[in-house]
């Protein structure tokens, strides 16, 4: 086998591995994450790319329902009347 030989048949190897390997596996986009946003000053809980929950200095935001099982006590200090709760 000569030079030109050998350079073309290792192309043509490396062209089908490399065919081969783009189409069998394509990176999944992640269905959950968690990201910290530094600008807004917040953490955004994202599942299937829409944004279910948001930690934030005013509070936890969330969309839907929020399911437990326990007790939920609140220790936070009592709130002036006609002041907003999420206030600072």
């Amino acid at each position: 086998m000569t030079r030109v030989q050998f350079l073309v048949a290792t192309a043509a190897l490396l062209a089908l591995a490399g065919g081969s390997l783009a189409l069998a596996e394509k990176p999944e986009t992640a269905r959950v994450m968690i990201v910290p946003d530094q600008k807004e000053g917040a953490v955004r809980f994202v599942i299937d790319g829409q944004e279910q929950a948001r930690i934030d200095a005013t509070g936890l935001h969330v969309v839907g329902d929020i399911n437990y099982g326990g007790a939920l006590t609140d220790t936070g200090r009592p709130q002036a009347e006609g002041q907003d709760s999420n206030a600072r």
